[in-house]
């Protein structure tokens, strides 16, 4: 069975893990091979495709939201119809394929230098906020923009591209200064930093990790936050969504188990934004719910994983009613 790669999945990576193929069947990589993004992104115009069976949603949903009731969130997703899904994608998007892909140059550029130890150049990251501050909060402002949030077409965009854009929508929603948005973008760009520290076979393991491979996981947050502090020297509220964007609203999350306003605003939204978009992408072991559903399953968890005020900026943005 081939399902969708995300260019996530292997920037950064010498050599493929496993093979890759073209919406047509084509290998174009395999496993063990150079990985050569100016080819696969050539090649990426319908999506690259890897084998891998996908896992349940009971799986993923226990590790975007612990203890959530994974027979709600079946029922939810399995009740969405194909009307739903094809209304949605036919919806604008907050950044089109066209206005993305600089982007996402940019951040791949990024993560090489500082996979490969190189001077990480700050400088590139915060055109790319201003840019993308820009895009977004020039559409926000347009009804028919607020029912589709997602910048993703199926496989060349970014989680973190697409968490920054959520997150800037709810960090004017909210109020936000002009600055403060700015500074949420940056954070928002930088939370899942940690990630590219984590060992590969254990980031892109096929089955569910075991307890100590989980351990090893949950040390991201840290790493993030370390590498945004003392390396690339940036200031203390751009780093905290990476250090806490696995906490949760009542408490119970990791590193710190933290709860309430004891979290910071940025990471409060960030949380919000990377639960949303895990829920509405298509990954390698899921496909994709639509923006009704997955708020639904998030009002499911509500309090127990996020401020309120948060969510409810979300919804207000998605045009979302019961």
């Amino acid at each position: 069975m081939l399902i969708k790669l995300q260019f996530d999945e292997i920037v950064g990576q010498d050599a493929s893990a496993y093979d890759i193929y073209d919406s047509q069947g084509t290998l174009l990589l395999k496993a063990g091979d150079p990985v050569v993004m100016n080819k696969l992104a050539s090649a990426s115009h319908h999506g690259l495709f890897r084998p891998q069976d996908k896992l349940p949603l009971e799986w993923i949903s226990r590790h975007e939201m612990p203890d959530i009731d994974t027979a709600a969130v079946r029922q939810i997703a399995d009740s969405q119809t194909e009307t739903e899904v094809r209304e949605e994608l036919n919806l604008p998007y907050l950044l089109d394929r066209n206005e993305a892909v600089p982007y996402l140059a940019c951040m791949f550029g990024f993560w090489k230098k500082l996979e490969e130890k190189e001077e990480a150049d700050i400088a590139m990251l915060e055109i790319l906020e201003h840019e993308l501050v820009s895009a977004v909060v020039s559409k926000i402002d347009q009804l028919e923009y607020l029912n589709q949030l997602r910048i993703r077409d199926g496989i060349t965009y970014s989680h973190t591209l697409d968490v920054t854009s959520v997150s800037i929508a709810i960090g004017v929603k909210l109020g936000l200064s002009n600055e403060a948005v700015k500074r949420l973008a940056l954070g928002a760009l930088l939370h899942d930093l940690g990630k590219r520290f984590i060992p590969k076979p254990i980031m892109f393991k096929e089955k569910r990790l075991n307890n100590d491979e989980f351990d090893v996981m949950q040390l991201h947050p840290e790493l993030g936050y370390r590498v945004i502090r003392d390396e690339l020297g940036l200031d203390d509220d751009i780093a905290r969504p990476a250090l806490e964007h696995q906490e949760l609203w009542a408490g119970g999350g990791y590193p710190q188990s933290l709860q309430g306003d004891q979290i910071h605003e940025f990471s409060q939204i960030v949380k919000v934004a990377d639960v949303y978009d895990a829920l509405t992408s298509r990954r390698p072991y899921k496909d994709a719910i639509c923006s009704r559903k997955a708020i639904k399953i998030m009002l499911l968890e509500g309090p127990a994983s996020f401020n309120p005020e948060v969510l409810e900026a979300l919804m207000a943005l998605a045009n979302y009613t019961e």
